[in-house]
């Protein structure tokens, strides 16, 4: 079946914490905010981003962000990670949910 053949193939690319986990097939969420500037890098394909920047960088860096340039991938700040792709597929839990099992 279609979801055996997903299931087999599925690679893990994230797992912990995050601020923000969002998908888009344009570069813009609105307001001139480039939030996926590899949205468009190849055709049929999506920007996935996972966004673990502590608020104080993310403030910092508004001009950097906006403009879709923003680039950090430190340990120490979390950065953002950046993934491009045709299906992604996410589980989303609370911190409740994870200690509880």
């Amino acid at each position: 079946s279609n979801k055996e053949e997903k299931e087999k193939t599925a690679t893990k690319i994230f797992s912990g914490v995050t601020g923000i986990l969002a998908a888009g097939t344009s570069p813009f969420y609105g307001g001139g905010l480039r939030l996926f500037p590899f949205a468009r890098v190849t055709t049929n394909k999506m920007h996935l981003r996972v966004g673990r920047i502590n608020p104080m960088v993310g403030f910092v860096n508004i001009p950097k962000i906006f403009e879709g340039s923003y680039r950090d991938k430190s340990a120490s700040h979390g950065g953002c990670l950046d993934f491009i792709g045709d299906d992604f597929e996410a589980v989303v839990t609370t911190m409740e949910n994870e200690e509880e099992g």
